[in-house]
């Protein structure tokens, strides 16, 4: 068991806001964290009968990793890793809000919205590096997951960095959250949708 009756207690509450069906897609390997990837969200699912998990064999790299959509989402969300620590609030805002399209949003996202709707075709690959322990991740992958549900422009993959050093190794990961958009570092001055906009148009 990975969550104590209390935490159980505590999860089904928040997930009772769901209103809507949502699917989470596992790719697992053999590794121990695959173990607990699936358990915890097999435990979380229990919770909470709008939550469908399938698992997949498909070839596909950086394992484990669940994807997470509902019937409205556009583009794609992907934890890489396991969701503890901050990460696991986290976890839970995005099952309700994927599941209710019910992201909030800023007045600041309107340019991106504007040049997304003109450049259908735009391509965005958006990397989230946190760790467990970091009270500053959630908010980046939240973002990332919102980006990733309200935009089919937008391929999001959050990261848990230390399950996954080569690819840590590979982006200079010195520091948490960081951003990578379509392989170029994003400051974290720059972690907002104007930041975003201005990357992606570069």
């Amino acid at each position: 068991m990975y969550l104590d009756e209390n935490m159980k207690g505590q999860v089904k509450e928040r997930l009772e806001a769901i209103e809507n069906k949502i699917y989470i897609d596992l790719y697992l390997n053999e590794n121990e964290e695959s173990n607990v990837l699936k358990g915890i969200l097999g435990e979380i699912k229990e919770l909470n009968e709008k939550i469908i998990i399938n698992e997949k064999t498909d070839n596909i790299e950086n394992k484990p990793l669940a994807k997470f959509y509902s019937d409205t989402t556009k583009g794609v969300i992907e934890f890489h890793g396991v969701p503890a620590g901050y990460e696991f609030g986290a976890i839970l805002d995005l099952l309700v809000d994927t599941a209710n399209n019910s992201f909030e949003s800023n007045p600041e996202e309107k340019m991106l919205r504007e040049y997304l709707d003109t450049n259908k075709d735009k391509k965005v690959d958006l990397k989230v590096f946190v760790t467990p322990t970091c009270p500053h991740c959630p908010p980046a992958a939240y973002l990332g997951y919102k980006l990733g549900n309200d935009y089919s422009n937008f391929n999001v993959h959050v990261i848990e960095a230390n399950s996954f050093p080569e690819l840590s190794n590979k982006y200079n990961v010195q520091y948490v959250p960081k951003i990578v958009i379509n392989e170029k570092d994003l400051p974290n001055e720059k972690v907002n949708f104007v930041g975003i906009l201005d990357a992606i148009k570069n």
